[in-house]
């Protein structure tokens, strides 16, 4: 059994926190084994909290919308940056991005995310989509591939008269740098050397949230 990491309570002397192979532990509780192999460290909350996130990405335990979730708490409490984290969970700083971004998205298609229903190739096409609710509903009733959704969300753009470029790739990080920091999809349109930022919020209550960051 691989040790579980954990690190001491600073206000419970004699207490340990796991922080790394808690379902490694529940496994050996339900086996009934009063013992089992730790590695006791002396770390940080920001420091633990990546160990964690890089072990349920590793074992695959986490949904999209959590890692993302995951991401963006690294981010915003405790000044990590991507570069930092692509280190310490062995993504790449475009997929950390790109995951990013699926914050940006409605909650009824996180939701879609969360329960198994849409996949992260699904969410990231819609992205792009003008109304991403109703689609994701569509491709979870008739079960749409991914390279399904991207035609269709192609179609919807030239339908609307934008046009499906390819994007930049440090765009793209930027995007899902702004995405995660402000919890709003963000849309970067480079023309020459300028372009313009687009940030698209679902109601007032966003609306006045970023008012009140920018007044700041």
């Amino acid at each position: 059994l691989q040790p579980i990491l954990v690190r001491p309570q600073a206000k419970k002397p004699g207490h340990y926190e796991i922080v790394a192979g808690e379902r490694r532990w529940l496994a050996a509780t339900r086996a009934g084994l009063a013992e089992v192999p730790v590695s006791v460290r002396e770390l940080d909350d920001r420091t633990a909290m990546e160990a964690a996130l890089a072990e349920n990405i590793q074992r695959n335990a986490l949904s999209p919308i959590e890692e993302a979730e995951g991401y963006r708490r690294l981010l915003e409490e405790f000044d990590c940056t991507q570069e930092r984290l692509s280190t310490v969970v062995g993504r790449s700083r475009p997929h950390i991005a790109n995951t990013l971004r699926l914050l940006s998205l409605p909650e009824p298609v996180r939701n879609l995310v969360d329960d198994g229903s849409l996949s992260a190739g699904h969410a990231r096409a819609l992205l792009a989509d003008p109304d991403p609710v109703a689609l994701s509903h569509r491709i979870a009733a008739d079960g749409l591939s991914v390279r399904r959704v991207e035609r269709l969300v192609r179609e919807r753009q030239s339908g609307r008269g934008r046009p499906a470029a390819a994007r930049d790739e440090d765009a793209l990080a930027l995007e899902g740098e702004l995405a995660g920091s402000l919890g709003l999809r963000v849309s970067l349109t480079q023309r020459g050397e300028g372009g313009s930022l687009t940030l698209h919020y679902r109601n007032l209550e966003q609306l006045d949230d970023l008012l009140d960051r920018l007044r700041r």
